[in-house]
Formats: structure tokens, C-alpha cells, sequence
């Protein structure tokens, strides 16, 4: 009677110990492709029929994320090839976190290389993410053996939400690991030293026109008459370039001093542009003439010419408030 008995026990041993012999090899077994798959491949373990049966079969002391997917373009499915860079980015970023994976796996299977799969599942469309929770060991929820499905948001960017989903089902906490984007350091410094070689050669050239009083003098000139005529109220108001009267002719100058057209705006800069001129060269221009019957003619004529765009310039303010009291001649302060 207890020879039976023993034979039983032996062999109950042998069982036990060669089950869990196979699963510990199985989890050795996917821990060396996924290894593998991502010092050679993009990350994630590549798929066919038999290995999609062998890492989604019980019992599993591991978790395993797969995607199934078509990325073949005559199916034409974009959201998969948009997903497929974020999904290996996140596989790369968990192996080099974790060199042996931790019995965390990420795993892509094609609709090219696992049309039986496919058919088996009932799949008609792509892609689909499937989480495989461990159905036995330290991690592993007896009510929660079956597989999860991940929903897909509509969103550009699935990182976020597939760690979101994975960190809501298993003790782990993925973190993207996004390679180093050198373009724009290396584009950043070639233009840097582009323009550094530029200016060691050319400014030589350029510094006696930069430095040269003229040329700061025509900028500043420029700046205050730019400035004094309204460009800024014009950007800052949005104001209309033109207004109309109510016949419906153009109106060029806006009545109040609390709005203006963009068209007079314009209008006042020419004039003071035209004064500064005028006051230029009756200062500085004119008593260079050494013909002085051509000097007495070029002081008539300019004075002429500031006074009566000052006169058009009062009457312009005459405009804009009725109650103004001054006027010039020739315009007598009437437009």
C-alpha cells in the first residue's frame, strides 16, 4: 500500500516541478526576445500567429501589452501609422529603464503577418491594444484575468493616455524616454557661426556706412516723423485708412482729437516731412550757395514752401477743432 502511495507523490512532484519549470522558461523565453527585439529591432517584440498564441496563453506570471495593428499603406489605416512611433517609443523608453523588462512586455503584431490571429479575435478594424494581465504570481488579480482593451482618444499624441491606462490596470509606471533631438542645436550653431564668418568678413566693408552720422540722422528723422504722425495710434485703434461724409464722398481727416484715418495720418507726416526738409535746407543748405543771388532765390522759395505748409498744417487742425483760433496765410486756416 505505500509503494502506490510514493509513486503517486513522485509523480505529483514531477508534475508540479515541470509546470513550473515551463512557465519560468516561458518568462525567461520573453524576456530575452523582448530584449533582443529592442537592441536590434524598434522596441517592441515582432509578432506572428504562434508567438501571439504563445505570449497571450495562460497562465502568464508576466503582463503584456499588444498592439495589433496594419501598417501595410494599401490598408490605408493612418491612425495606425500615427500610433506606431509613440507605441516603440514607449517599449524603448521601459527597456532602458529596465534592461530585463520586468516582466512587463510590449509586443506589435501586423495583420500581414497574423491574418489568423485577425480572424480568430473577429477583427475588422485596426489598430487594437490589448493588455494581458499576469493570471497567476505577486501582481496577478484573480478577477481580472481577461484581457483589457485600450480606447484609442482623439488625440495627436497617445503617450500619455496608454501610460494612464497602463498605470490604472498594473503596478507599473512607464516614462517616455525621448531620444535627444540635435537638428535645431546644430542648426542654431551653423547660423550662429554662418553670421559670426559673415560679419568678420563684410564688416570691414559695412562699418564706415553703419558708423556714418547721415545714415543716423536720416533713421532718426525718420523715427520721429513715423511717430509724431499717428502710426502708432493707427495700430494700437485699428482706425479705418478712410472715412466718408454723408454724401458719400472720401472723408481724409476725422473730426475730434480722439480718432484719426489712416489716410491722415499719412497726410501729417508728408507735411512735417516736407517742413523738416525745408527747415534743412534753409539752415544748413542754402548758405552753402556761393552765388548769392541763387542764395536770396533759395530762401524766397523755401520760405514760401514752410510757410504755407504750416498754413495747411493749421488748417488741418482747424479740422480736427473748429475752435481753433490761428491761422497762416495763403490757406487762411480753410480747407
Amino acid at each position: 500500500m505505500r509503494l502506490p502511495s510514493l509513486l503517486t507523490f513522485l509523480l505529483l512532484l514531477l508534475s508540479t516541478t515541470h509546470t513550473a519549470t515551463a512557465k519560468e522558461t516561458k518568462l525567461q523565453r520573453l524576456t530575452s526576445l523582448a530584449v533582443s527585439s529592442a537592441k536590434s529591432g524598434p522596441g517592441p517584440i515582432v509578432l506572428n500567429d504562434k508567438t501571439f498564441e504563445d505570449i497571450t496563453s495562460g497562465p502568464r506570471n508576466y503582463t503584456a501589452v499588444v498592439l495589433l495593428t496594419a501598417l501595410s499603406p494599401r490598408f490605408g489605416c493612418h491612425l495606425c501609422q500615427q500610433f506606431q512611433p509613440d507605441f516603440e517609443l514607449l517599449a524603448r523608453s521601459w527597456l532602458k529603464a529596465h534592461k530585463d523588462s520586468d516582466a512587463l512586455f510590449w509586443a506589435s503584431l501586423d495583420f500581414q503577418a497574423g491574418k489568423a490571429t485577425f480572424q480568430k479575435l473577429g477583427l475588422t478594424s485596426a489598430p487594437i491594444l490589448y493588455l494581458y494581465p499576469p493570471t497567476y504570481g505577486p501582481n496577478a488579480d484573480p478577477n481580472k484575468s481577461d484581457p483589457i482593451r485600450y480606447e484609442f482618444l482623439p488625440v495627436a499624441d497617445q503617450t500619455d493616455p496608454l501610460i494612464t491606462f497602463i498605470t490604472s490596470h498594473t503596478p507599473y509606471h512607464p516614462v517616455v524616454i525621448r531620444p535627444v533631438d540635435y537638428t535645431r542645436p546644430l542648426l542654431t550653431i551653423g547660423a550662429v557661426t554662418a553670421s559670426l564668418l559673415t560679419s568678420y568678413f563684410i564688416l570691414p566693408y559695412l562699418l564706415p556706412f553703419l558708423t556714418h552720422p547721415t545714415l543716423w540722422a536720416a533713421l532718426s528723422l525718420i523715427s520721429i516723423l513715423l511717430f509724431t504722425s499717428g502710426h502708432m495710434f493707427n495700430h494700437i485703434r485699428r482706425v479705418p485708412y478712410l472715412g466718408h461724409t454723408k454724401s458719400g464722398a472720401p472723408s481724409y481727416i476725422a473730426g475730434g482729437f480722439q480718432t484719426q484715418f489712416g489716410a491722415e495720418s499719412q497726410i501729417v507726416g508728408l507735411v512735417y516731412a516736407f517742413l523738416a526738409f525745408g527747415t534743412i535746407a534753409l539752415g544748413m543748405k542754402i548758405p552753402r550757395i556761393p552765388d548769392r543771388k541763387r542764395q536770396g532765390v533759395a530762401v524766397v522759395v523755401w520760405s514760401g514752401v514752410v510757410l504755407a505748409l504750416f498754413s495747411f498744417l493749421m488748417a488741418l487742425f482747424k479740422v480736427k477743432n473748429g475752435a481753433y483760433p490761428f491761422w497762416l496765410p495763403p490757406m487762411m486756416g480753410r480747407l
